[in-house]
Formats: C-alpha cells, structure tokens, sequence
C-alpha cells in the first residue's frame, strides 16, 4: 500500500504529525513534500535545520493557488 502513490503532500503546521511525517520520509519510497501557506512556520526536521538544510520539500501556497486548486464540481 505506501507503494501506491508517487509523493504525499502533508498540508498542515501541526507539530503533533511530525513522527508520523519523519518515519514516512525514511521508510518508504514514495517522495513525501509539504505544503503550508506562504509566509507560515513549515513542518521542516529539526535534525536537516540545524545542518542548514530544508526538508522536506515544502511548498508555500497563497490565495491565488488556493483559488486556482478550488473544484467547481457538484458542490457549488
């Protein structure tokens, strides 16, 4: 099943998560990324901060890219 996807984007600045984050970004082999809104505090590993590396991937998201990601589907 962890080997059904090709990267999981975790979208939130809960700290609580970040066991759950490290062990995926170690032990499996789908990229994990994530994403928080610009000019928000990422979930980055304290052990890659303090070797003044950035990881995982974050990607920073403002109004347009959330107006840009919204489905106009069946629920408008």
């Amino acid at each position: 099943m962890l080997e059904q996807y090709d990267a999981a984007i975790v979208f939130t600045c809960d700290t609580d998560l970040l066991p759950a984050l490290e062990a995926a970004f170690y032990h499996t082999a789908p990229n994990l990324e994530i994403a928080c809104w610009a000019g928000a505090k990422p979930l980055w590993f304290p052990a890659f901060l303090r070797q003044q590396r950035y990881l995982p991937y974050c990607h920073f998201l403002d109004a347009e890219d959330f107006a840009a990601a919204r489905d106009h589907g069946k629920y408008r």
